[in-house]
């Protein structure tokens, strides 16, 4: 069967139409991405605050403002599991802080020897490596994403551990 990761709503909640068992938020409380596998393992990633109806677009689902004013949280749905961004519409004025609880049922949750986090089932094998927490300035026209120029980085910081 093909993969879609396409967004659709389903009892309350996104899933893709075609593709892997993650569940996106529709808003409010709770999980906002939640990737699971066949045998029940899961982890799920929350907002600290409740969060507003997402505006859905294919594989993406924006929650607006939800990082604070001008700063969405972006999340991506992919053929194998979930991605979540914060996109700044506005040159943030201070120094932004975010913290997204990890809850892991089966799986569990770890730091390796260079300090990249890691998602490892119960007997220790590696099932999936985790994104190392990144801030970057959106392009502008003419840029590609990564190019930097003086004065365009957010002033930021991204931070990932388990608890």
């Amino acid at each position: 069967m093909p993969i879609d990761t396409s967004l659709v709503e389903k009892d309350g909640a996104l899933v893709p139409k075609a593709g892997p068992a993650v569940t996106v938020s529709a808003g409010g409380d709770g999980p906002f991405a939640t990737v699971a596998d066949e045998a029940g393992n899961s982890i799920a990633l929350s907002w600290p605050s409740p969060l507003p109806k997402p505006t859905v677009e294919r594989n993406k689902a924006r929650y607006v403002d939800a990082a604070g004013s001008g700063a969405d949280l972006v999340v991506t749905v992919l053929p194998g599991g979930v991605r979540h961004d914060i996109e700044l519409r506005e040159r943030p004025t201070t120094q932004l802080n975010y913290r997204i609880g990890v809850k892991t049922s089966g799986w569990k949750l770890q730091q390796d020897g260079q300090g990249r986090l890691t998602v490892t089932d119960s007997a220790g094998k590696l099932v999936a490596p985790v994104a190392q927490p990144v801030m970057y300035p959106k392009p502008t026209r003419g840029e590609k994403a990564g190019d930097t120029q003086a004065g365009t980085n957010a002033n930021a910081k991204a931070d990932a551990k388990p608890e």
